[in-house]
């Protein structure tokens, strides 16, 4: 009896051990973040973070603040990482993701960029080649139209 107990007891053991390590935590007891974003509550991003989509002069950074419900949208960070560093562009509405991981297309001149949605609408962040140089730039977005405008310079890099 006592050798069932024991080796059931082993059994739970290593069934945790291969959950805790399997689950993708790599044993740190923190679930891994979204490529190119941080988990709800994380902190600071002081280094982009693994996964983040990296264009040009500017690696991109995306973070989740709240999940949203049916009437209210999700709200995300978006950070810009230059060789002057991070800069936050604001917490936005809606689901922000890389135009490299969506259906639209790079703007002439745009390397790399973020678009963020909700409703049909939203805000683009691109870094532009421009003359010797690349701007942020934060523009809107209409989905259903295509329609992409209003862009005006964040920052020069």
């Amino acid at each position: 009896m006592q050798k069932k107990l024991l080796a059931a007891a082993v059994v739970v053991v290593l069934v945790f051990v291969a959950w805790y390590f399997l689950s993708g935590t790599g044993g740190t007891g923190e679930a891994p973040a979204p490529a190119g974003s941080q988990p709800q509550g994380s902190g600071e991003l002081t280094q982009p973070p693994r996964g983040a989509q990296v264009g040009g002069p500017v690696t991109w950074a995306i973070r989740p603040i709240t999940e949203g419900s049916e009437t209210d949208p999700p709200t995300t960070e978006v950070f810009a990482y230059t060789s002057a560093g991070r800069e936050s562009m604001g917490v936005q509405s809606g689901v922000c993701t890389s135009i490299e991981d969506s259906p639209w297309d790079l703007l002439e001149n745009e390397v790399s960029g973020v678009v963020c949605l909700w409703n049909g609408a939203g805000v683009e962040f691109g870094a532009f080649r421009e003359g010797d140089g690349y701007a942020i730039k934060r523009g809107t977005v209409q989905e259903e139209t295509g329609l992409r405008e209003n862009f005006e310079t964040i920052s020069e890099i």
